[in-house]
C-alpha cells in the first residue's frame, strides 16, 4: 500500500466517525444536577508509567480522542502533566493536581498509582457537559460521570472498563471492570454491597 492510499484510508475513516457522530444527540447536563449520593464506589487501578507522563513546557492545546472520536480539549500550560492513556488518549493534569492524585508505586519504581476514589453514575444516553478544565466534554451511552472531590466529569465505557475497579468504602478494590458482569454481581452480592449490586443490574440492562 502507497502512503498516498494510506493517508486516503485514514481520511475516509476519519470523515465516517466525524459522520456518525455528527448524528448522534448528546444531550446537555448541568454536573452539578447529578445524584450522587447511592453512586458506587470506584478506584483507578492501572498505573501510570513515567514513559507516559510528559511535562509541558510551553503553553498548547490537547485533544482527547476515544476510538476516533474527539471527546474534549484542553489547554495544558508549562508544568502540567500530560498523560497518554491506556488507550491512547492524551489528557491533561494540572501540575498543582498531580500530587493530590498520584503517588509513587513503592512496589513499582517508575509508576505512579491513585490515591483515592471516586463515586461513578452510568450513563443511560449520549452527553455533553461542561468539564471542570472549563470545556465541553461529550460522553456516549455506557460512559460514566464520575465525582473525585469536587469536580464531575465523564469517562468514556471502554477507558473506565480497562482502569478502573469496584471498591469498597475504604478504597480497597475488591473486582476489576474487565471481568464479566455476572462474576462483578456476584462478588458484590456475596459482600452486600447494594450500590454496586444497583450499578450492574443498570449496565445489564442497558446491554439487552
Amino acid at each position: 500500500m502507497t502512503r498516498a492510499m494510506f493517508l486516503s484510508l485514514l481520511l475516509l475513516g476519519w470523515l465516517s466517525v466525524a459522520a456518525a457522530d455528527a448524528q448522534t444527540a448528546y444531550k446537555e447536563i448541568d454536573p452539578k444536577s447529578v445524584d450522587f449520593t447511592k453512586a458506587a464506589v470506584f478506584r483507578k487501578t492501572t498505573r501510570l508509567a513515567q514513559d507516559k507522563i510528559e511535562v509541558a513546557k510551553a503553553e498548547h492545546e490537547v485533544i482527547t480522542v476515544i476510538a476516533g472520536k474527539p471527546e474534549t480539549k484542553n489547554v495544558a500550560k508549562p508544568g502540567d502533566y500530560i498523560v497518554t492513556g491506556t488507550l491512547g488518549e492524551r489528557y491533561v493534569i494540572a501540575g498543582n493536581r498531580f500530587d493530590r492524585l498520584y503517588e509513587p508505586d513503592p512496589g513499582r519504581p517508575g509508576e505512579f498509582r491513585s490515591k483515592g476514589t471516586v463515586f461513578a453514575v452510568l450513563l443511560t444516553e449520549p452527553v455533553t457537559l461542561k468539564a471542570p478544565w472549563g470545556e465541553q466534554q461529550r460522553i456516549d451511552t455506557g460512559g460514566v460521570l464520575v465525582k473525585n472531590g469536587d469536580d464531575i466529569y465523564g469517562i468514556a465505557e471502554a477507558a473506565f472498563a480497562e482502569t478502573y475497579g469496584r471498591a469498597d468504602k475504604d478504597g480497597k478494590v475488591f473486582v476489576a471492570l474487565d471481568q464479566p458482569l455476572g462474576q462483578q454481581k456476584a462478588t458484590a452480592q456475596e459482600r452486600g454491597d447494594t450500590a454496586h449490586v444497583a450499578d450492574i443490574d443498570r449496565r445489564m440492562s442497558l446491554r439487552k
